[in-house]
């Protein structure tokens, strides 16, 4: 599933008001969004129904790229692959150039949430808005890595059990306009990215 250059909005069904969600025995290759808005919804990618604990799950790669989710009353991602089945290496979680703003603004929660990714890797993006929340995501695991990223407002990212986290960012983003997430003159994450642009969206419409 390749998403681009879209708007997602208003999916509040409490009950599987998910803007993707995966059934048990369904498997993705990848699934990718870049370029896109995803607002005023109720939770946003849905990958956790195969609860067997068998090494199962519902998408190789997730990829997410200039991308903003906004409002999103729970998570923004949820995967799930259980058990202890090393034929099942896989699960990759890659994020880049996104904003998560105002996502699942609840105690002790995280806005991505996961259980058995072996692969997560998180670049140049922002989190705020979210005062509630315990962390970003829950990074665990050697191939699991954040790097020169901006947490504002929305709790405190650690990581255990040989995760990776460089360049992390504690302070206001200063976006100029907050509709398009453009970056004001004076802002701390000016070419401060991986690639020496700027930390946040690369395509501003």
């Amino acid at each position: 599933l390749f998403v681009e250059d879209c708007i997602i909005q208003n999916f509040k069904v409490k009950e599987g008001g998910c803007i993707l969600k995966a059934y048990q025995t369904s498997f993705a290759d990848t699934i990718q969004i870049t370029n896109s808005l995803i607002q005023d919804s109720f939770r946003g990618i849905s990958l956790a129904d195969e609860k067997e604990d068998k090494g199962n799950y519902n998408a190789e790669y997730v990829i997410l790229k200039n991308t903003v989710f906004k409002n999103i009353e729970q998570w923004a991602i949820d995967s799930y692959r259980g058990g202890n089945d090393e034929s099942t290496l896989g699960g990759f979680l890659i994020i880049d150039h996104c904003i998560f703003d105002n996502v699942n603004d609840n105690e002790n929660h995280w806005m991505l949430k996961h259980v058995g990714l072996v692969h997560c890797t998180i670049t140049n993006s922002v989190f705020c808005n979210a005062p509630l929340v315990k962390a970003p995501i829950r990074l665990m695991g050697k191939y699991h890595s954040m790097n020169n990223c901006c947490i504002y407002n929305a709790g405190k990212q650690t990581v255990v059990a040989g995760a990776k986290m460089d360049e992390i960012i504690y302070v206001n983003p200063k976006f100029k306009k907050k509709s398009n997430y453009e970056l004001a003159e004076g802002s701390p994450l000016l070419g401060k990215a991986t690639n020496g642009g700027n930390i946040g969206l690369t395509n501003i419409k």
